[in-house]
């Protein structure tokens, strides 16, 4: 363990045992660890999707904070995971639940992306939508 930290930490701890050297380690930075926890916590909860974003970047963002909590010893059920990520969407998605589903956070991110396609209509693709192609050293503009 010792091999592992900065040379600060391992004067501080050179001369402890397994245990001691893990207890002392947390009660050094167990302040820090609280206040990253609800930091992470403050993000998880005010977390929306804002209209018009993706959802693969909205959901992968939330598992980003989920598996940082976890980290710090703080985790969750999979049930909240999802009732957090399903209640940070606007109203479209409200018909979507996961009720009796064993699902991962992939699986659901997936399901979220196809009922997305469902809510959110394709982009504009009218003609007047420009197309530059290259062809033998010279740009041509096509409509």
């Amino acid at each position: 363990m010792l091999a592992t930290m900065s040379s600060e930490l391992q004067k501080i701890c050179k001369n402890l045992g397994a245990y001691d050297m893990n207890e002392q380690l947390k009660d050094m930075f167990w302040d820090q660890a609280q206040t990253e926890r609800f930091k992470l916590m403050q993000s998880i909860l005010g977390c929306k999707k804002p209209e018009g974003s993706f959802v693969s970047i909205h959901v992968l963002k939330l598992k980003g904070y989920f598996d940082r909590i976890q980290c710090l010893s703080f985790p969750f059920t999979q049930e909240f995971v999802f009732d957090v990520i399903l209640n940070s969407f606007t109203s479209a998605y409200k018909q979507f639940t996961m009720n009796g589903l064993e699902k991962s956070i992939m699986e659901l991110h997936g399901m979220l992306k196809k009922t997305n396609e469902n809510i959110v209509p394709p982009r504009n693709t009218s003609s007047a939508t420009h197309v530059l192609t290259i062809r033998e050293g010279g740009i041509k503009k096509m409509r």
